[in-house]
This record gives C-alpha cells, structure tokens and sequence, in this order.
C-alpha cells in the first residue's frame, strides 16, 4: 500500500468514526437527555421541562464539538456556526417572516393568556436547542467532519425532528402532512445554515416562525401555510442575492 492509499484510508476511518460519534451522541440528546432531566427532577414538568431539555442538549453538542476539536470554546461556536453575526440574522429573519407577520395580525392568533415561561420556551429555548442539536451538530458534523454529502447529512436529522412534532397530529393524515412540512423545514433550515455559515438565522426564522402563530400545529390551513410558503421563497431570494445586498466596506466606499 502507497502512502496516497494509506491516507485515504486514514481519512475514511477518521470520518467513519466522527459519523458514529455524531450520531451516537445526537441519539443520547434526543433520547437519554429528556429521561436524565426527568430523573434528576421529576416535579419538572411541561414547558419548565422542556426549557430544561433544550438546555441540556444544547450544552451536549457545544461540549462534544469542543472535545472533537480540541481547540477551545470559541472554535467550537465558530465550527457551529454561533458566532456568526446575530443581528444580520435577525434582519434577515424578520425580513423573510413579514408575510407571517402580517397573517399573525389578519387571524388575530395573539394569545394574551402566553406565560414569559411559554413564550420563553417557544421563541428561545426551543428554537435555539432543536437547531443547535439537529442542524448545526449533527448535521453540521456529518457533512463537515464525517465529509457526507448535504443529503445523506440531513437525512437522519431530519426524520427524527420530523417524528418528533407527530404529536400534534389527530388523524393518520394529518401525521403525513406534519411529518411533510416539518421534513421541508429540517432541509430550508440545513440549506440555509450551509449558505450563510451562520446557525442564528435558522435559529432566528425559526423562532419568529413560532411566534408568529399563524396556526395552531405544523401543518395548519391554507392561510397558515401560504404565509409559510412566502417566508421561505423569501428567505431564499434573500439568501441568493445576500452579497448584493451586505456589500463589504471597500465595496460601499467605491460604488
């Protein structure tokens, strides 16, 4: 064997044993963590507990990260893709949402009865833990370290994220529909944090998108799901045209 087979056979297993580790240690987030939190708490309970669950897989992934890289914590949040730019995050999330932004006021969902706790849970703690766990670990990991292709890479992400809203459905038939909609969004989340290198503006859409509850479940009616379909060709144009609209300092001084 030359010394070119014995690299890439090197760099086969390397990246076979960062697919194991990433996916061996996303199963215990997605599974263990949430009995773990039970056991050590069991009076936690409902949006207290799952705050607490999201909290500790986030927590999860930056440690593992940080351990696989061996270069400290803020190349552990660079490789995750969180300290990238928050505010162009936001902007470009609360540009992207306004047709949901505008259907939150035509339906009048605003729910007065919202604790800080629910609205907590909802806009923070889970889009900010499902999103760090599912795209920028385990996806990010098996697509950058374990050098899968983006499909393969979101394949096994985004079935688990999508059985994991199942639960809002009510017949057989609306589980398909979920299960279809939460799939398309684990994909647009993954595309979009692969073309901005940038974890906070899937966190960011996806927050917005849960407070601007246009319905009540992933699938939701028509209008509910127009508004959605506008928020992600939106978020696409932005994403495609994003260096025509942030020019870099020299550009803005000689245009």
């Amino acid at each position: 064997m030359d010394i070119d087979d014995a690299q890439t056979r090197s760099r086969g297993i390397r990246c076979w044993g960062y697919a194991v580790l990433t996916l061996t240690v996303f199963l215990v987030g997605i599974q263990l963590i949430p009995r773990a939190v039970g056991a050590v708490d069991p009076g936690l309970q409902g949006y207290a507990r799952a705050a607490a669950v999201k909290t500790a897989q986030s927590v999860l992934a930056i440690l593992t990260v940080l351990l696989v890289g061996r270069a400290g914590l803020r190349a552990a949040l660079t490789e995750l893709g969180l300290r990238a730019s928050l505010g162009r995050a936001l902007v470009v999330a609360f540009a992207a949402t306004l047709p949901m932004l505008v259907g939150f006021g035509v339906t009048g969902t605003f729910r007065t009865d919202y604790s800080l706790l629910v609205l907590a849970v909802t806009a923070v703690f889970s889009p900010v833990g499902e999103e760090i766990l599912f795209r920028g670990f385990a996806f990010g990991q098996l697509y950058r370290r374990a050098r899968w292709g983006f499909w393969p890479a979101i394949l096994i992400p985004t079935l688990f994220f999508s059985f994991g809203h199942l639960y809002q459905a009510q017949s057989v038939l609306s589980a398909l529909g979920i299960f279809g909609v939460t799939a398309l969004g684990s994909v647009w989340f993954a595309w979009l944090y692969l073309r901005w290198d940038n974890l906070w503006v899937p966190i960011a859409l996806h927050a917005l998108m849960n407070f601007f509850e246009v319905d009540r479940t992933a699938l939701g009616g028509w209008f509910a799901n127009a508004a959605r379909i506008l928020t992600i060709v939106l978020s696409i144009v932005i994403t495609l045209y994003r260096n025509r609209i942030w020019k870099s300092e020299g550009e803005r001084l000689t245009a």
